[in-house]
C-alpha cells in the first residue's frame, strides 16, 4: 500500500518541507560550515568537537491545526588566543623589561675581555 503524500510521519519529510525547504538548505549549509571549522581547528590543535542542534516546537490548537516552529544552532571550538607577558613599571607603564631585575654588567665584561687580549 502506497503511503499518503500528505501525511508527514517521517522526520526527514517534515524537516525537508519546513519553510518551503529553507530549513533543509540552511541546515545543509550549517553542516558544511561546522565541519569546515572543525577541520581547521583539528589541523591546528589536534582534535575538535562540535554540535548542530535542530529544535522543533509544536503547538496544536483546538481546531486540530499544528504550528511547527524550528531553530538551528551550532557550537564549534573557539580559536585559541595567545597571550604575552609584560611588566609594570613603578609609574604604571607596560615594559618588556622587568624593572625589578638587576642587570648584569655583561657589556663591561666584553669590554674588559677585549682589553685583556
Amino acid at each position: 500500500m502506497a503511503s499518503d503524500p500528505y501525511i508527514l510521519d517521517d522526520l526527514s519529510r517534515l524537516v525537508g518541507g519546513l519553510s518551503d525547504g529553507d530549513l533543509n538548505r540552511d541546515g545543509s549549509e550549517l553542516l558544511n560550515d561546522v565541519v569546515g571549522k572543525l577541520e581547521r581547528h583539528a589541523e591546528n590543535y589536534g582534535t575538535a568537537a562540535g554540535t548542530i542542534t535542530l529544535k522543533l516546537g509544536f503547538e496544536v490548537n483546538s481546531k486540530g491545526q499544528v504550528r511547527v516552529g524550528f531553530a538551528l544552532d551550532s557550537k564549534t571550538p573557539k580559536p585559541k588566543t595567545g597571550s604575552s607577558a609584560y611588566y609594570v613599571t613603578d609609574d604604571g607603564k607596560l615594559s618588556v623589561k622587568n624593572p625589578r631585575q638587576r642587570e648584569l654588567p655583561l657589556d663591561d665584561l666584553k669590554a674588559r675581555r677585549a682589553l685583556d687580549q
